[in-house]
């Protein structure tokens, strides 16, 4: 890799256009996994989208008619950061922001939660799945070379406990989604979009996480943007960065 020192007051592309005779261009990871879903995947035909991930954090991408929201100063689209609970005491996320959606609905919030749960004394289903998987994967044998377990619970034990009915694993994961939902009335109603494309690890709950978003838009948002938009499952899986990252040298070269 060149090095890249006493370039940190240039723009990251036009700095590594510098060194090597192609062109560059630079994007924020959700938001070209955004144009990737607008182009090739959930979001085709969409005039006005959003991306969100909901995996260790809470990303976005916004597409309001075809183009990018890319902001002032580059920054837009960091919907995991909106305030959701103005206690001074509410949860923090993991940058430090006190009470955003990210600190009530990430993977990471997730874990935190379940893992109080079991500091608590409770907790006795969704332990019992952390041990089950991680005695199944053979990456905790390779890493340790033992059978000990890691101490603490992640999201995809949340969610598989969920997804056996275990009524802790369950309240969690609608905590979190109902969540979602807050952040995505606050979306429908700024922005209005007519799709909502969802991303990430904790996607994978499927129907425990998207019943009660829509609960929640249907509870709290105007009626004409909630009969609308659509709210729906990211298509590209693990390479929709990478779809994405390729879309971006066309999308730039067509909006410049």
């Amino acid at each position: 890799a060149p090095n890249l020192r006493g370039w940190v007051d240039v723009p990251l592309g036009e700095a590594i256009s510098k060194r090597f005779p192609v062109p560059v261009f630079v994007g924020h990871d959700a938001t070209l996994a955004g144009l990737a879903e607008h182009r090739f995947g959930a979001g085709r035909g969409a005039h006005n989208m959003i991306y969100m991930t909901v995996s260790t954090g809470i990303g976005g991408g916004i597409i309001v008619e075809d183009a990018i929201v890319d902001g002032a100063s580059g920054t837009a689209g960091e919907i995991g950061h909106q305030y959701l609970d103005m206690r001074p005491d509410a949860p923090k996320c993991g940058i430090g922001h006190v009470g955003c959606l990210e600190a009530f609905a990430s993977g990471t919030a997730i874990a935190r939660d379940a893992n109080a749960l079991i500091a608590a004394g409770k907790g006795a289903g969704i332990a019992a799945v952390h041990q089950e998987l991680q005695a199944a994967d053979p990456a905790t044998e390779a890493l340790s070379g033992t059978h000990e377990q890691p101490k603490n619970v992640t999201a995809r034990d949340v969610t598989e406990a969920a997804g056996r009915s275990d009524a802790e694993a369950v309240a969690i994961i609608t905590a979190a989604a109902r969540a979602v939902g807050y952040g995505i009335v606050n979306l429908l109603h700024i922005l209005n979009p007519s799709v909502i494309v969802m991303g990430g690890g904790v996607t994978k709950a499927g129907p425990l996480l998207f019943e009660p978003i829509m609960q929640v838009i249907q509870q709290r948002s105007f009626k004409r943007p909630a009969e609308l938009v659509e709210v729906v499952p990211s298509q590209l899986g693990d390479d929709v960065g990478l779809i994405g990252a390729a879309a971006y040298v066309t999308y730039r070269q067509e909006h410049g």
